[in-house]
């Protein structure tokens, strides 16, 4: 049957629907955000909105940022600055960490990977105080979700060696 006469599954014609207007609804706070970078001050707050101001002042607004009494372009600097060598940083310590864990033998590794890798961390189920979680939806969603991945893993074990053998 040629594409054009297909039925048309209005399942995926609801979802493509609803997800159009929530990327509107997610993407509208930038949209008023650009909108109000151009008006003068005593436009921004003015209901209902305008999202296409009537008096344009964006260059007086963008040099008052850039180049105002505030070193805005220096805070910025800085911000990427930091961001890039966090970012690289725990990227290469990590490595180094990756490559001692799996290639050097030392007394006490698995005690160290355990520790930094999840299981000293606090439990879902356990609060702070000791008292339980169980009544919050997250947490028993999450649990669910956790025991159906085990349930797929445990079925799929037989077959995990063989992605693993090398092929002659």
């Amino acid at each position: 049957m040629p594409a054009a006469f297909q039925t048309i599954r209005w399942s995926k014609v609801l979802t493509t629907f609803l997800l159009a207007i929530m990327g509107l609804l997610f993407i509208m706070p930038f949209l008023w955000m650009i909108s109000a970078s151009f008006k003068v001050e005593a436009d921004v707050l003015k209901f209902p909105i305008e999202w296409i101001p009537t008096t344009w002042n964006a260059v007086e607004n963008y040099t008052e940022v850039w180049f105002g009494a505030k070193p805005f372009a220096l805070y910025y600097w800085n911000s990427i600055k930091v961001a890039v060598l966090t970012t690289f940083g725990s990227a290469f310590f990590s490595c180094l960490a990756a490559y001692a864990f799996a290639k050097i033998s030392f007394k006490g590794r698995d005690a160290l990977f355990l520790m930094m890798f999840g299981k000293e961390r606090e439990h879902p189920l356990i609060k702070a105080d000791g008292s339980s979680n169980m009544d919050d939806p997250l947490v028993r969603s999450s649990l669910q979700l956790r025991y159906d991945l085990e349930q797929v893993d445990q079925s799929s074990e037989p077959y995990a060696n063989i992605t693993s053998q090398k092929l002659n």
